[in-house]
């Protein structure tokens, strides 16, 4: 694209050259073209066409893997935090599950009973993030690629996502509370 030099505010001038060879050589020869052309103008910056969509891209790919990092770490926060709040339940109801126990209910549904109440906080929490999220993205609109903000199909991934790795994590204190011994949790009390 020609500009006149009248007509562009800019004060630059930019080449663009397909090679086929190794572009150092070719930088060598534009050098001592430029300097035969003119000796006064200089030939700076002179850079592959990989190297200037590697140094565009250098910050969103740098925020890119930031970001993703403080969401894993976010992710097993939110899963220890999930895990140690039902051992904590658990460890405070060991006299409720023994006398569930006691009057005759088996591991599997005290088992049942810990991991319906932990996936109903869970559920609770997944609905009041997802609207937070389809809330928030609009304003992150210029940080998503290729990804509409309050898009269903990211939302619903990742609630699924959270919500099997909820139901991991609550899994663990669920089994330990179905071998309560009835007889020791009545007596501790």
């Amino acid at each position: 694209m020609f500009l006149s030099y009248q007509q562009a505010s800019n004060r630059g001038a930019f080449l663009v050259l397909r090679t086929t060879g190794d572009p150092a050589q070719v930088a060598a020869a534009l050098r001592s073209t430029v300097r035969s052309v003119d000796p006064n103008l200089p030939a700076a910056n002179i850079a592959t066409m990989e190297h200037l969509v590697e140094r565009t891209l250098a910050q969103p790919v740098f925020l890119a893997t930031l970001l993703t990092g403080f969401s894993a770490l976010a992710a097993v926060l939110a899963l220890v935090g999930i895990y140690s709040v039902l051992s904590f339940s658990v460890a405070r109801r060991v006299r409720e599950i023994g006398v569930r126990m006691a009057l005759g209910a088996e591991r599997r549904d005290v088992v049942c009973l810990i991991l319906r109440q932990s996936l109903s906080l869970v559920g609770a929490g997944l609905v009041a993030g997802c609207v937070l999220a389809a809330l928030l993205s609009r304003t992150m609109r210029a940080m998503l690629h290729s990804v509409e903000p309050g898009d269903p199909a990211t939302l619903g991934g990742m609630a699924a996502l959270i919500a099997v790795a909820a139901l991991a994590a609550s899994y663990a204190p669920a089994p330990r509370a179905s071998l309560v011994d009835p007889v020791v949790a009545l007596r501790n009390d």
